[in-house]
């Protein structure tokens, strides 16, 4: 919840800095739109790793203690939908000219590791060795965007 507030207030600030340099020259305009851009990104990649990490935890406790797959599978769900809520609110936001690569490889990247644990859940589920190849395949792709963005982040910086 605090994931999704921080996320939707980063937006709210950056409309308002947005209609703010409305009344301001165009190079202060420029800069504040960058700045509310590097922001937000820096946000989304926090969230992401913050849920991420949370999700990681969990796993590790109902591997250590029961091993339930549906427990599994239900905390996987909850991530994946945690991520489509980023990726739906990162589309939504409106980015600096330059940074637009490195938010869609980002948002890419998101895509493909919730493609990837699609076809974990289905492993999990299943134990059908093709669903865990696929997933880790979709996992190692998103690995080389997200890579991709934190190299273009770096140039911007």
């Amino acid at each position: 919840m605090i994931l999704i507030l921080s996320i939707e207030l980063t937006i709210v600030v950056g409309f308002f800095n947005n209609a703010n340099a409305l009344f301001h020259d165009q190079e202060s305009n420029n800069n504040e739109i960058s700045n509310t851009s590097k922001e937000f990104i820096i946000n989304l990649f926090g969230n992401v790793s913050s849920i991420s990490n949370e999700y990681q935890n969990e796993l590790v406790k109902v591997k250590e203690s029961i091993n339930n797959n549906i427990t599994i599978v239900n905390k996987t769900d909850q991530y994946i939908g945690k991520l489509e809520k980023i990726i739906s609110l990162a589309k939504e936001y409106n980015i600096q000219e330059e940074y637009k690569p490195l938010l869609n490889n980002y948002v890419n990247s998101l895509q493909n590791e919730i493609e990837s644990y699609i076809h974990y859940k289905n492993y999990i589920l299943t134990g059908n060795n093709t669903e865990n190849k696929l997933s880790l395949e979709l996992l190692s792709k998103a690995l080389n965007y997200e890579t991709e963005a934190i190299k273009e982040f770096k140039q911007l910086e």
